[in-house]
C-alpha cells in the first residue's frame, strides 16, 4: 500500500482477511468505489486525496478498516526559457523565479535540435541561476533543452519545460588601415585607423570610438562586442626616423670662361628645397 503519491501517479489499495467466500467493498474520494480486494487506481488527480475505506464480508459479518493517502502536487518551476551564449562557451546559466513543490534537484536533457555531444544529467537545484555544463562544440544556431524538477524525497517529478539555446557567433573583428601604411617616418607622422566589426568598441587605450589616429610605433588592440560576444584585433605600427641622406651631383664642379654653368641634381629625398 503506498500511502504517499504524486499527483498523477497511481495509488495501490491492498486488503487481506481470513475467511471463506470474502466480498470487498471500498469507498473513497471522488467518488471511488471498487469490489476488489487489491484495486488500483491509476493516474490520480489531487482529488483522490483523502481517507480509503474497505468492509469486507461474508455470511458471518463484516469488518472495515481504514487508510489516509495523500496525494502530492508535482514541483514547478518558473524558468527563463531563452538563453543566448556566445560560440564556444563551455557552460549556460538558466535563471528561474520561483518554484513550488519544494523540488531539489533538476533534470536536464537535449532536444531537437540537439546542442552537439551533450549528455542528460541531473544536478542540485541550487540558487538561481542554474549553471549547465557543455563542450562548447557547437555552432551558431538554436538549440533545445527539457528540463524537469525534482523532490527527491517523495519522489515527486515536474512537467517538462522547454529552453532555447541560443549560440552567437563572435564579431568579426578587424582594423582597416585608412593611411595606407603601418611605417610612421619623418614624412609620415600619424597613421589613421577604423576599427570594424560591432557592435561596440574599445581600445587598448581605453577609448571607445571606432576610429583612432596613432603617431607612436607599437601594437594597437581593440576589442569589439556585438550581441554581448567579443573578438579582439590588433595591428603593429613601426617607425622609421632616419633622415635623409643628402647629395648634390655632381659634388664639385669649376666654372670657367668656356663652362659658364654647372647643372646640379638633389637626390636621396622626396621632395627639395634649395
Amino acid at each position: 500500500l503506498n500511502t504517499t503519491v504524486c499527483d498523477g501517479g497511481d495509488i495501490e489499495l491492498t486488503s487481506s482477511a481470513t475467511g471463506t467466500t470474502l466480498a470487498y467493498f471500498w469507498s473513497g474520494p471522488n467518488s471511488f468505489t471498487s469490489t476488489e480486494q487489491n484495486p488500483l487506481i491509476s493516474s490520480v488527480g489531487l482529488a483522490a486525496n483523502g481517507t480509503y475505506t474497505v468492509t469486507i464480508s461474508n455470511s458471518c459479518g463484516s469488518t472495515s478498516s481504514s487508510v489516509s493517502v495523500t496525494v502530492l502536487a508535482n514541483p514547478t518551476i518558473t524558468l527563463t526559457n531563452t538563453i543566448n551564449i556566445c560560440q564556444g562557451a563551455t557552460s549556460f546559466s538558466i535563471p528561474y523565479s520561483a518554484t513550488t513543490g519544494s523540488p531539489d534537484e533538476f533534470y536536464i536533457q537535449a532536444g531537437t535540435p540537439a546542442y552537439p555531444n551533450f549528455i542528460a544529467n541531473s544536478y542540485p537545484l541550487t540558487a538561481s541561476p542554474l549553471t549547465v555544463s557543455v563542450d562548447g562544440s557547437a555552432a551558431p544556431g538554436s538549440y533545445l533543452f527539457s528540463v524537469q524538477v525534482i523532490n527527491t524525497s517523495v519522489p515527486c517529478l515536474s512537467g517538462l519545460y522547454t529552453i532555447t539555446l541560443n549560440v552567437i557567433a563572435p564579431p568579426a573583428a578587424g582594423i582597416t588601415n585608412n593611411t595606407g601604411t603601418t611605417v610612421l617616418s619623418c614624412a609620415n607622422t600619424s597613421i589613421s585607423l577604423t576599427a570594424t566589426g560591432g557592435g561596440t568598441y574599445l581600445w587598448d587605450s581605453g577609448s571607445t570610438d571606432a576610429n583612432r589616429s596613432v603617431s607612436v610605433a607599437g601594437t594597437y588592440t581593440v576589442t569589439v562586442t556585438n550581441n554581448g560576444c567579443t573578438a579582439s584585433s590588433q595591428v603593429t605600427i613601426t617607425g622609421n626616423s632616419t633622415p635623409p641622406t643628402a647629395v648634390i651631383t655632381p659634388s664639385s664642379g669649376t666654372l670657367t670662361c668656356t663652362v659658364t654653368s654647372i647643372n646640379l641634381v638633389a637626390s636621396g629625398g622626396t621632395s627639395y628645397l634649395w
